[in-house]
This record gives structure tokens, sequence and C-alpha cells, in this order.
């Protein structure tokens, strides 16, 4: 899944086309629910590896996400943007000092 390290997003968004964004979503989504159907054990990973796009590759996508990839996804996305802005708000605080 190192494909879709936050890293690897940020350069495939910058130069790849939009539609081209949404269809990686799109096979994620589909990867994913082989994994539902096939009783796999990747189906984090592959959440991770959605959650992990930027943000406006996330904007750009969510219309095509179904209701149950979305809500997974959107849980790894938030959950990161609050990890980071805790720890941006620590480095702040600390720097104050």
């Amino acid at each position: 899944m190192s494909l879709y390290s936050p890293t690897q997003w940020a350069k495939i968004y910058a130069k790849r086309p939009k539609e081209d964004i949404v269809d990686r979503v799109r096979r994620l989504q589909d990867a994913y629910n082989q994994c539902l159907e096939g009783g796999m054990p990747f189906g984090g990973a592959i959440v991770q590896a959605a959650a992990n796009c930027p943000g406006e590759a996330y904007e750009d996508s969510v219309h095509i996400m179904e209701a149950d990839f979305m809500a997974m996804v959107s849980k790894k996305v938030i959950a990161t943007l609050t990890k980071d802005l805790a720890k941006a708000k620590e480095e702040k605080r600390l720097a104050e000092v």
C-alpha cells in the first residue's frame, strides 16, 4: 500500500487529472468490497490507503463512495486531522515556553 502513502498521494494528485484520482479511489473501494466479500484481512489497509489522500482528492472523490466505505475513510481522515491539530497545538505551546 506504499503507493498510497500521504507522500505518494500528494505526488499523484499534483500530476494526474481529477478523473484518474476518482478512479483510483473507486478501485480502492472495489478492493475493499472484495476483501469484505472474500473474508480477506486487508480492508483496514485499503481504508487507510484511501484516507491518506490529500483533502482535495477526498473532496473530488467522496461523491462516488458507497456509504460504508465513505464512513470508514472519513473516520480515518478525521482521526488523522485531529492528531495533526493536537500535535501542532502542542508544538506551538512548547515553542512559547
